[in-house]
Order: structure tokens, then C-alpha cells, then sequence
């Protein structure tokens, strides 16, 4: 799921700031008291632009002309609000049509925080655009689920149908069924969530792109409240 991949993606920089005294990247040394298996010398920094792939094979709706996974095309583009409101974008949980908001911004959080922490060694394995692209990509998701003051898209699909599904994304032509969650629900960790992962992105964004961080930051601020 997202999630699971987000804290791997962060693992990898804990696994190298562990196992080595030396650069983040750059076919990092394990640590000579450690008892991994790995090679002496293991390229981190592969493992981390191919990580990457994942996210680029799991996203949902109209993809950018750039995209790498070319057997890929868009997908959900009827993902829709209840006033016609453009929920195509995101990603999807796994291997099905699944898009769950609650997972996917705790996933956000966790690699907007892994840049953070993690700049310089996300710029030495060459991958740090490619994170900033991912993480807008996220976060303009999270925007678009605030569909109203009020009215927030906690999922969109269906459990016993979109979730065991092993066919392609691009097949999917319905208009499919969109959980919202409003002021009179129990909904604090659902929205504590998407503000906690649009916080995050805003950080990241805050001298890469301020006007994108800006209006992040406001939704969250938003949302919090």
C-alpha cells in the first residue's frame, strides 16, 4: 500500500545514515560493525529512483506527457464530486482501483518528511525533482478532496469491487461511488491526516515553489481547524 512504501522509502535513508559515517549516497559503505549480507558497497541511490517507479505506475487520472511508465495511460477521468468536482487525480492504494484518503496522506507526510531531513542526500542520488513532482502530485490530490467548507472525500470506490481488482486502470470507464465525511462525523484523524500531509508538502515547497506552499499551508491551516 502507499503507506507501507512511504516508510520504506524513508527507511532507506535511516539504513544509510545507520550503516555508514560517510555521504548518504554515492554506493554508500555498510558500517563494518553490521551484520547485513548486503554487499560492502550497495547502491542506495538506484534503490531509491527505482522506488519511485511505484508511484509513477500506481497514478490515477489525466498523466503528464513525461510520465516513464509508458504501459500507463490515463485512468478514473469520471472520479467525479457530487457537483461535477475533478477527484481523477492521486494514487491508487495497490493493485486495485482503491483510492483511500486516510492511508494516502499519512504516506504524503512520510516522504515530505523524508526530504526534509534527507535535502541533500535526495539531491545526490539525483531523484530530488522527481520527489518535488510526486509530492505535488499528492498534494494536489489532498487539495481537490476539500470539496466544500464543510465536505471532505475520504474515499472513492468500492471495497468488493475496486479492491481486489488485478486488471488495468485504464479499462475503468465508470463514474464510481465517492465517501465524503462532513462536520457532523467523527472524522478529526481523517482531516488531522490531509492537514499533517499538506503541512508537510508546504514545507518542502516553501522556497521551491512559494505560492504552491502558501495555498497548501492555508488548506491545511483549514483543515486543522
Amino acid at each position: 500500500m502507499w503507506n507501507i512504501w512511504g516508510i520504506a522509502l524513508l527507511a532507506v535513508h535511516i539504513c544509510v545514515v545507520s550503516g555508514s559515517g560517510r555521504s548518504l549516497f554515492s554506493n554508500t559503505t555498510i558500517g563494518a560493525n553490521t551484520t547485513s549480507h548486503l554487499p560492502a558497497v550497495y547502491p542506495w541511490d538506484k534503490l531509491l529512483d527505482q522506488s519511485f517507479y511505484f508511484y509513477e505506475a500506481q497514478r490515477s487520472g489525466k498523466l503528464p506527457e513525461a510520465h516513464k511508465i509508458l504501459w500507463r495511460g490515463d485512468s478514473a477521468l469520471k472520479d467525479l464530486g457530487p457537483k461535477g468536482e475533478d477527484l481523477s487525480g492521486g494514487h491508487y492504494n495497490n493493485g486495485g482501483f482503491l483510492k483511500n484518503v486516510f492511508p494516502y496522506a499519512s504516506t504524503t507526510s512520510t516522504i515530505a518528511w523524508g526530504v526534509l531531513e534527507f535535502k541533500q542526500a535526495y539531491k545526490d542520488a539525483e531523484v530530488y525533482d522527481e520527489a518535488l513532482d510526486h509530492l505535488k502530485w499528492a498534494a494536489k490530490f489532498l487539495l481537490a478532496c476539500h470539496i466544500e467548507q464543510d465536505l471532505y472525500v475520504a474515499a472513492i470506490g468500492m471495497n468488493r469491487f475496486d479492491y481486489p481488482q488485478w486488471s488495468r486502470p485504464e479499462d475503468m470507464h465508470e463514474r464510481r461511488p465517492v465517501y465524503i465525511v462532513d462536520s457532523g462525523m467523527s472524522s478529526s484523524d481523517l482531516l488531522g491526516s490531509a492537514s499533517a500531509g499538506l503541512t508537510a508538502v508546504s514545507l518542502v515547497f516553501k522556497e521551491e515553489n512559494s505560492t504552491f506552499a502558501y495555498e497548501c499551508l492555508v488548506k491545511a491551516q483549514a483543515l486543522y481547524a
